[in-house]
């Protein structure tokens, strides 16, 4: 097989869709060789993680509370759940709020559906894309500079924003 965390599939489903009533990006993620291997068998994982993100401190994960996704990586998860995680961090640190996200293994072992919630479609998929680089590399025990992959989800969020005159038109209809 060789490598580890291949993206299978990676899409915007634009509206409500079997995972949630948001529009939400869904990747199939083969996690290979790694897909027995939580994140406390990484030495250094978290807190490498955590200092290039550490507003992933705010993630209440599943446990529902401020530290709970830090908690979760600690004790070990699996890598499609940290994708997951940093993926929505990117997107909230390029100035687009997200919050809901789903990581679920298939029926085949090792390869698992990570879903979270967009509101720029290309900002979210390439959200994805980064995430994975960005798990493999700490698993690896780099830890990359994040801000340029921000600064790109942002432009990307830019290019994907209404015009002044469109976002006053569409913000009328609404109200």
């Amino acid at each position: 097989r060789g490598g580890f965390l291949k993206i299978l599939t990676l899409r915007a489903l634009r509206g409500p869709n079997v995972w949630s009533r948001f529009p939400t990006i869904h990747m199939k993620l083969d996690l290979e060789e790694f897909s027995e291997r939580p994140t406390n068998t990484f030495p250094g994982f978290t807190d490498r993680l955590m200092r290039m993100m550490p507003s992933l401190h705010e993630h209440r994960c599943g446990v529902g509370y401020v530290g709970g996704f830090e908690g979760r990586m600690r004790e070990g998860t699996y890598l499609g759940h940290v994708v997951e995680h940093a993926a929505i961090e990117f997107q909230c640190l390029a100035g687009m709020e997200v919050g809901f996200g789903k990581t679920r293994e298939t029926r085949d072992p090792g390869i698992y559906h990570v879903v979270y919630r967009y509101r720029s479609e290309r900002a979210g998929i390439e959200a994805g894309r980064q995430a994975v680089g960005l798990v493999k590399a700490v698993t690896e025990g780099k830890s990359p500079d994040i801000e340029p992959i921000v600064q790109k989800l942002r432009e990307l969020r830019e290019e994907s924003l209404l015009g002044p005159s469109t976002r006053s038109i569409v913000n009328e209809a609404v109200s």
